[in-house]
């Protein structure tokens, strides 16, 4: 028998990282809305919201990898692509117009989300299968930024 709220704690992930990403996509259909009207745009405002979605969104897959799937085996890849994005971020010589963070985002949705991504997603379906007990970190448990 399926304990009710181990079942409602998988459906509880699965959710937040489904809105996550569909945040990520809004925010890409803003660049390319900025990227395709040719006019001058302030890439900082996207970078800070970037910065603070990708410190939450990072977290919970992180702990979905280490938790939920008892430390995956393509945890430590999903973690250094997680650092990389951070520093592509904040490398302002490299996104300094739309079209150049338009073609950053694109390759995050290309080679992140619909690899990586999409595997531990994956895993996480085959191997919970309705029961998720031990998706909470410990107390103690640290996250780190960029």
């Amino acid at each position: 028998m399926l304990d009710k709220n181990k079942s409602e704690n998988k459906g509880r992930i699965l959710q937040t990282i489904d809105s996550e990403h569909e945040y990520f996509f809004k925010l890409i259909k803003q660049v390319n809305k900025a990227a395709h009207s040719g006019k001058d745009v302030d890439v900082s405002t996207w970078r800070n919201e970037l910065l603070a979605y990708a410190h939450i969104h990072f977290m919970n897959e992180e702990r979905m990898a280490e938790y939920c799937l008892n430390n995956w085996s393509r945890r430590a890849e999903l973690i250094r692509q997680h650092r990389y994005f951070g520093e592509l971020l904040t490398d302002e010589e490299r996104l300094k117009d739309a079209a150049q963070f338009q073609r950053f985002l694109q390759d995050w949705i290309t080679n992140h989300i619909n690899g990586i991504d999409r595997e531990m997603l994956e895993e996480f379906k085959r191997k919970c299968n309705g029961h998720c007990s031990e998706c909470e970190p410990p107390e103690d448990a640290q996250f780190p930024t960029f």
